[in-house]
Protein backbone atom coordinates (compact mmCIF):
# COMPACT_ATOMS: atom_id res chain seq x y z
CA UNK A 1 0.00 0.00 0.00
CA UNK A 2 2.07 3.42 -0.89
CA UNK A 3 1.87 6.12 1.19
CA UNK A 4 -0.65 8.08 -0.34
CA UNK A 5 -3.12 5.24 0.14
CA UNK A 6 -2.26 4.66 3.80
CA UNK A 7 -3.35 8.29 4.31
CA UNK A 8 -6.48 8.03 2.75
CA UNK A 9 -7.44 5.29 4.25
CA UNK A 10 -6.65 6.43 7.91
CA UNK A 11 -8.35 9.46 6.68
CA UNK A 12 -11.48 8.09 5.11
CA UNK A 13 -11.42 5.38 8.60
CA UNK A 14 -11.39 8.67 11.02
CA UNK A 15 -13.67 10.13 9.58
CA UNK A 16 -16.33 7.58 9.70
CA UNK A 17 -15.18 7.42 13.52
CA UNK A 18 -16.44 10.84 13.90
CA UNK A 19 -19.38 10.63 12.10
CA UNK A 20 -18.35 12.75 9.07
CA UNK A 21 -18.56 10.98 6.02
CA UNK A 22 -21.35 12.00 3.53
CA UNK A 23 -24.87 10.71 3.93
CA UNK A 24 -24.64 9.82 7.93
CA UNK A 25 -27.13 11.12 10.23
CA UNK A 26 -26.35 11.82 13.96
CA UNK A 27 -27.66 10.84 16.92
CA UNK A 28 -27.54 13.79 19.45
CA UNK A 29 -24.42 14.30 21.43
CA UNK A 30 -26.29 13.80 24.69
CA UNK A 31 -27.63 10.48 23.76
CA UNK A 32 -25.16 9.19 22.15
CA UNK A 33 -22.02 9.45 24.27
CA UNK A 34 -22.84 9.89 27.51
CA UNK A 35 -24.41 7.31 30.23
CA UNK A 36 -27.71 7.77 31.61
CA UNK A 37 -27.69 9.10 35.31
CA UNK A 38 -27.75 6.40 37.77
CA UNK A 39 -27.34 8.08 40.96
CA UNK A 40 -27.81 11.70 43.14
CA UNK A 41 -25.07 14.15 43.84
CA UNK A 42 -25.45 16.25 47.12
CA UNK A 43 -23.47 19.51 47.29
CA UNK A 44 -24.03 22.11 50.35
CA UNK A 45 -23.27 23.51 53.55
CA UNK A 46 -24.28 25.72 56.54
CA UNK A 47 -27.23 24.09 56.40
CA UNK A 48 -27.74 23.32 52.94
CA UNK A 49 -28.33 20.97 50.82
CA UNK A 50 -28.76 20.78 46.35
CA UNK A 51 -29.41 17.23 45.14
CA UNK A 52 -28.19 16.89 41.16
CA UNK A 53 -28.41 13.36 38.55
CA UNK A 54 -25.19 12.30 38.63
CA UNK A 55 -23.12 8.84 37.25
CA UNK A 56 -21.85 6.33 39.64
CA UNK A 57 -18.77 8.51 40.04
CA UNK A 58 -20.28 11.25 40.92
CA UNK A 59 -19.78 12.85 37.84
CA UNK A 60 -22.45 14.75 35.99
CA UNK A 61 -21.94 13.51 32.26
CA UNK A 62 -24.85 12.14 31.98
CA UNK A 63 -28.39 11.97 30.49
CA UNK A 64 -31.90 11.69 31.40
CA UNK A 65 -34.91 10.79 28.64
CA UNK A 66 -37.97 9.18 27.79
CA UNK A 67 -37.95 5.90 29.75
CA UNK A 68 -35.31 6.46 32.45
CA UNK A 69 -36.57 5.46 36.37
CA UNK A 70 -35.06 6.47 40.01
CA UNK A 71 -34.02 8.80 42.32
CA UNK A 72 -32.16 10.91 39.88
CA UNK A 73 -35.18 11.39 37.51
CA UNK A 74 -37.27 12.54 40.84
CA UNK A 75 -34.63 15.10 41.69
CA UNK A 76 -35.10 16.54 38.06
CA UNK A 77 -38.74 16.52 38.31
CA UNK A 78 -38.26 18.79 41.36
CA UNK A 79 -35.83 21.02 39.61
CA UNK A 80 -38.62 21.40 37.24
CA UNK A 81 -41.01 22.37 39.33
CA UNK A 82 -39.93 24.10 41.83
CA UNK A 83 -37.00 26.31 39.99
CA UNK A 84 -39.08 26.40 36.96
CA UNK A 85 -42.62 26.24 37.52
CA UNK A 86 -43.58 23.34 35.41
CA UNK A 87 -46.19 21.63 37.51
CA UNK A 88 -45.71 17.72 36.49
CA UNK A 89 -45.86 14.44 39.00
CA UNK A 90 -43.31 13.91 40.95
CA UNK A 91 -43.23 9.88 40.43
CA UNK A 92 -39.44 9.45 39.45
CA UNK A 93 -40.59 8.26 35.74
CA UNK A 94 -39.46 10.49 33.13
CA UNK A 95 -42.45 10.04 30.71
CA UNK A 96 -44.06 12.25 28.21
CA UNK A 97 -44.85 15.19 30.93
CA UNK A 98 -41.33 15.22 32.29
CA UNK A 99 -40.15 15.07 28.37
CA UNK A 100 -42.23 18.12 27.84
CA UNK A 101 -41.47 19.87 31.17
CA UNK A 102 -38.28 19.80 29.90
CA UNK A 103 -38.00 21.20 26.32
CA UNK A 104 -39.96 24.27 28.57
CA UNK A 105 -37.09 24.60 30.38
CA UNK A 106 -34.71 23.74 27.82
CA UNK A 107 -36.45 26.87 25.66
CA UNK A 108 -36.21 28.82 28.21
CA UNK A 109 -32.89 28.15 28.27
CA UNK A 110 -32.19 28.51 24.74
CA UNK A 111 -33.56 31.76 24.69
CA UNK A 112 -31.98 33.60 27.81
CA UNK A 113 -28.92 31.66 28.83
CA UNK A 114 -27.55 29.51 25.83
CA UNK A 115 -28.48 30.04 22.57
CA UNK A 116 -26.64 27.26 21.38
CA UNK A 117 -28.51 24.54 23.65
CA UNK A 118 -30.51 22.07 21.15
CA UNK A 119 -33.87 21.70 22.48
CA UNK A 120 -34.33 17.87 22.39
CA UNK A 121 -36.72 16.95 25.52
CA UNK A 122 -33.30 15.05 26.93
CA UNK A 123 -31.43 16.04 30.34
CA UNK A 124 -27.61 16.23 28.86
CA UNK A 125 -24.77 17.80 30.64
CA UNK A 126 -24.94 21.05 28.32
CA UNK A 127 -28.29 21.16 29.57
CA UNK A 128 -27.49 20.37 33.41
CA UNK A 129 -24.68 23.28 33.15
CA UNK A 130 -27.77 25.77 32.83
CA UNK A 131 -30.15 23.87 34.87
CA UNK A 132 -30.50 25.46 38.73
CA UNK A 133 -31.53 22.90 40.83
CA UNK A 134 -33.10 23.67 44.58
CA UNK A 135 -30.75 24.27 47.33
CA UNK A 136 -32.81 22.61 50.52
CA UNK A 137 -32.52 24.05 53.99
CA UNK A 138 -34.72 21.39 55.48
CA UNK A 139 -34.23 22.21 59.43
CA UNK A 140 -36.16 25.50 58.42
CA UNK A 141 -38.58 23.35 55.35
CA UNK A 142 -37.13 25.83 52.59
CA UNK A 143 -35.77 26.09 49.76
CA UNK A 144 -34.38 28.18 46.80
CA UNK A 145 -33.91 28.31 43.34
CA UNK A 146 -29.99 29.79 41.32
CA UNK A 147 -28.84 33.04 42.26
CA UNK A 148 -32.45 33.67 44.16
CA UNK A 149 -31.26 34.44 47.79
CA UNK A 150 -35.02 34.48 49.13
CA UNK A 151 -35.96 31.20 50.56
CA UNK A 152 -39.44 29.78 50.07
CA UNK A 153 -41.76 26.99 51.99
CA UNK A 154 -41.10 23.36 50.71
CA UNK A 155 -44.31 21.82 49.22
CA UNK A 156 -45.68 19.56 51.34
CA UNK A 157 -43.83 15.92 50.24
CA UNK A 158 -40.55 17.21 49.38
Amino acid sequence: MTFVRRCTTVVSATALALGLAVGLTATPASAATYPSCTQVAYYGAGGLVRPEPAVATGNHACTLGRGNQGEPVRVLQKALNLCYGQNIRVDAVFGPQTETAMRNVQQWIKTYVDAGLTVDGIFGPRTHTSTFFPEYWYAMSKYRCGNNLDFKPLPAGY
